[in-house]
């Protein structure tokens, strides 16, 4: 699941015509993907004219397809990229370290491993099933960095063994510091 916020740059008389609806439609229709709650949506827009929805949560059919599409909905829509924010969807995941972090804005790509460690907040990604939210991975064995919901600190998710998790930071600064000095690792 991936969040776009900053939904109230629109009125909400325009966020169904403008941006909600035709991404809606066009995800449908691709194959791409959905995004979550749109039935109560399309009720509120068919009786009102408007939607006070001021985030929208999508589920990709696969996590590699569909970001392209639905950057280029935001954009003709008029959205602006703003300061990242912990959206409301995962303030259980106790992430604000992150998101209220540089780490949100411009992420941190590791040059000696041709890397991105921490991503940036456009591609934080949650795995609703294991209740993780993925921001960053080492690049190996499908592991994640990432929060896990309801629990403090960083975890790797270790998804293809099991499914097991490693405690490994108490903030994402933390965990970029000790891998890249050598002293966490997974």
């Amino acid at each position: 699941v991936f969040v776009i916020s900053g939904l109230q740059q629109l009125p909400p008389s325009e966020r169904w015509g403008r941006l909600v609806g035709p991404l809606a439609d066009e995800l449908h229709r691709s194959g791409l993907g959905r995004i979550l709650d749109i039935d109560a949506m399309r009720q509120k827009a068919n009786a009102s004219g408007s939607i006070d929805e001021e985030e929208l949560a999508l589920e990709f059919r696969h996590v590699d397809y569909g970001r392209e599409l639905v950057n280029g909905f935001v954009a003709a829509a008029g959205l602006q990229r703003q300061n990242p924010a912990t959206p409301k969807r995962w303030r259980n995941y106790r992430c604000d370290d992150y998101f209220l972090s540089q780490l949100a804005v411009n992420g941190y790509f590791d040059e000696s491993a041709q890397q991105w460690l921490i991503v940036t907040a456009e591609e934080v990604a949650e795995d609703v099933k294991a209740e993780f939210l993925q921001i960053g991975s080492p690049g190996a064995d499908g592991i994640g960095f990432g929060y896990r919901n309801g629990q403090p600190g960083l975890w790797a998710y270790h998804c293809m063994t099991g499914q097991e998790f490693q405690w490994l930071a108490r903030t994402a600064q933390q965990l970029l510091d000790g891998w890249m000095a050598g002293t966490i690792t997974v």
